[in-house]
């Protein structure tokens, strides 16, 4: 196992510290656990990661501390019945660029459901994605998105949420919907039969690569983002035209 990178180069400030405080990037061979990639990738999510997927060479890649990132490993080898393995930590990186897209896997058990909000919000925090993150309540996930950000949300944490947009005063609904999460589509497409088309086109969100009943994944700019049942997903971007930001809501359940 040796190291990535810290998978936060784009960032700044404390929306920089959020990221890295679930630690850095760490390349696994899958060969090493007798496991192809997706295998490896699934096995490293119900370890515990936060993020897992392919770098595009043969490896893995997750983020974790690296107190931590042994005993993810570990644990993730013991899933795929490779107990007693021993895993080392380098800090040796050569990055290999990736051009494979993103696989998407259909569950055959059916898919959970997704409320999807697409606002306009004006205020004082409104005036660049950046201001708006950086003063978003603490414990929040913030990941780099296009030329924005995308934030995680558990359940418990939704409520602050909620009122931290409130407290921008302006906000206008621009449309919303609910539907069944669809794997292979964008995690807001069903806004698209609501009169949102043209809103889908110029304000994409994450495409989900995998669909289960009380699980979901989203590919996050190569990254894996494992959502489940509760949890909220926000995408921050400025608008085309006009002040303020525009902000997708997404809530999985």
């Amino acid at each position: 196992m040796v190291y990535k990178s810290t998978g936060a180069e784009r960032l700044r400030g404390s929306a920089k510290r959020r990221v890295l405080r679930y630690g850095v990037l760490w390349l696994v061979d899958p060969a090493m656990l007798g496991a192809s990639e997706s295998e490896t990738i699934s096995a490293l999510l119900r370890a515990g990661a936060v993020i897992s997927r392919s770098n595009g060479d043969g490896r893995v890649y997750f983020r974790a501390r690296k107190a931590d990132a042994e005993r993810l490993a570990k644990r993730a080898a013991g899933l795929l019945g490779q107990r007693g393995i021993v895993t080392r930590l380098e800090t040796t990186y050569s990055p290999r660029r990736s051009s494979r897209q993103p696989n998407t896997i259909v569950s055959s058990i059916g898919a959970m459901s997704s409320s999807v909000a697409m606002m306009r919000v004006e205020g004082r925090l409104s005036r660049s994605p950046l201001q708006f993150i950086e003063f978003i309540p603490a414990g929040m996930t913030v990941l780099p998105y296009g030329t924005s950000f995308l934030v995680h949300v558990r359940p418990n944490e939704y409520p602050a949420l909620r009122n931290y947009i409130e407290q921008e005063g302006n906000s206008v609904l621009l449309v919303g919907a609910r539907s069944e999460v669809v794997a292979g589509d964008q995690a807001s497409g069903a806004v698209r039969s609501c009169g949102g088309r043209a809103l889908s086109r110029r304000f994409p969100t994450p495409v989900v690569t995998y669909a289960g009943r009380n699980l979901a994944t989203l590919d996050v700019e190569g990254q894996q983002l494992r959502v489940a049942e509760g949890d909220t997903v926000l995408v921050v971007q400025r608008p085309q035209w006009g002040r303020g930001l525009e902000i997708a809501v997404m809530r999985f359940g």
